[in-house]
């Protein structure tokens, strides 16, 4: 793992690139490096590279991740800078966000319809293009029956001058229920994004999307909700999870470049529903090729019939789903071997045709290794299978599975807990393998995904 890591960290290797025309500063994260550290080295804050990239988790950075750095001319008006989108944010929420427009957000960024934004997007935004600087704390808050200026201005504790200025209002002014209203100088009324009543705020993470990742879905909204969702033309399960609504997404290997939709239905206890669609781009993998050769003895592991029964039973435990997630935060590694093959490698198999992909990550190793859990759970399988060998599978929750094949023993069975750490088997050559090795693999709803992104980004259930 340590030698994959260092390959990656050559190939990403340069300078951080400076484009004098925007005054932006890209930077691109080398092995051990913080957020901290970038931050001193240009002069800036966490906070404010934390907010130009719409980071998640600040302390879990990985290697290769391209950072916008904020310039040090932020608060110049007519200074470009770059805005990421989120769930929820329009032209508009943008454009009053910055003290912008939404004519010059469209010219800066070649945007033809006001429909065109998808999460994840970077776009310049020209500050201050209305003519006044933006406020450097800002929240939004959308009338309800009852609201005016003065009552919102005692509500939020900030002068109802300045609250009917920022929003081009006079003080007398009536308020439509639903108009949405920008306080300054306050963080307590909500999220700067327009989500329908009653999402309080969605987040997506880590976006970019790409092929063959995962993506998590955190929806905030009261309690006693149903919701379901829909992508790719597959379900979106949400559970109700610490305070949070909580959907884990995989995406295909195979999934073509591009936009998508994701749809969602919010049913209360009334019945009421509500109805959400947001554009989310899936962008390339960039996977390699490979050519397998398999021995004359193991060929008949190759007869369609052996390959498609055994899949149909995995697939049909990958894609169990239990509501209670038992994983927190990053996962360990299952195995101390050097990573042989990554996942998501297009493979053919004796000259076949490349149309199958590797959907593990490999890890060499001697014959009897320790194999172990990588984060909590329950194994739902722990037996010998014809193609994977001795094979085992845990069920983390929330339809995420890791399977763990071509073992030479097997060290727990069906329906025992496992916490992160406890051994399960040891490195072999059963089944279809060509030498002693761990296959890790992860299925996310269902799909098989890169399972070292789980080392990298914490999945964490909590709200």
């Amino acid at each position: 793992m340590i030698l994959m890591l260092v390959s990656v960290g050559t190939v990403f290797s340069q300078e951080p690139v400076p484009t004098e025309t925007s005054g932006i500063t890209i930077h691109v994260v080398q092995r051990d490096e913080t957020l901290s550290q970038i931050a001193l080295r240009y002069g800036t804050t966490i906070a404010a590279i934390t907010t130009a990239n719409s980071l998640l988790n600040p302390d879990n950075l990985q290697i290769g991740q391209r950072l916008i750095i904020p310039g040090t001319q932020a608060a110049t008006p007519g200074m470009i800078v770059p805005h990421i989108v989120q769930p929820g944010e329009t032209l508009s929420t943008i454009a009053a966000r910055y003290n912008s427009t939404v004519e010059s957000l469209s010219e800066v960024n070649k945007i033809a319809g006001l429909g065109s934004l998808y999460a994840g997007q970077t776009l310049l935004v020209t500050q201050g293009a209305s003519g006044t600087l933006p406020p450097d704390k800002i929240s939004l808050h959308i009338v309800q029956a009852g609201d005016n200026l003065m009552r919102l201005a005692a509500q939020y504790q900030t002068p109802v001058l300045r609250l009917a200025q920022t929003n081009h209002l006079t003080m007398n002014a009536p308020l439509q229920v639903g108009q949405m209203l920008i306080v300054p100088d306050s963080a307590a009324a909500g999220q700067f994004v327009n989500l329908p009543n009653p999402i309080r705020d969605f987040q997506l993470g880590p976006l970019p999307a790409v092929q063959g990742k995962t993506l998590s879905a955190r929806i905030f909204a009261p309690a006693g909700l149903t919701i379901t969702g829909e992508i790719f033309d597959r379900p979106v399960t949400f559970s109700p999870v610490n305070g949070i609504y909580l959907a884990m997404v995989g995406i295909h290997a195979f999934t073509e470049p591009g936009i998508y939709e994701l749809h969602l239905s919010l049913t209360d206890e009334a019945g009421v529903l509500v109805a959400y669609e947001l554009r989310i781009k899936i962008e390339d993998g960039g996977y390699s090729r490979e050519d397998i050769n398999v021995p004359p003895e193991q060929e008949n592991l190759l007869a369609p019939e052996v390959v498609q029964a055994e899949l149909d039973r995995v697939t049909a435990i990958m894609s169990g789903f239990n509501p209670q997630p038992a994983f927190n935060g990053l996962m360990g590694l299952p195995s101390t071997g050097r990573v042989t093959s990554q996942f998501g490698t297009r493979r053919s198999y004796n000259g076949s045709p490349y149309n199958s992909f590797h959907g593990g990550a490999d890890f060499g190793g001697l014959p009897g290794s320790l194999i172990l859990a990588p984060a909590d759970g329950v194994i739902v399988l722990a037996e010998p299978l014809n193609v994977r060998g001795n094979a085992v599978i845990i069920d983390h929750g929330m339809g995420v599975y890791t399977g763990y094949w071509h073992q030479s023993e097997i060290y727990v069975q069906a329906g025992q807990k496992v916490t992160r750490g406890d051994v399960i088997g040891a490195v072999g050559s059963t089944g279809l393998s060509t030498g002693a090795h761990l296959h890790w693999e992860m299925w996310v709803s269902g799909v098989q995904v890169d399972p070292l992104q789980w080392l990298t980004y914490p999945f964490t259930p909590e709200g």
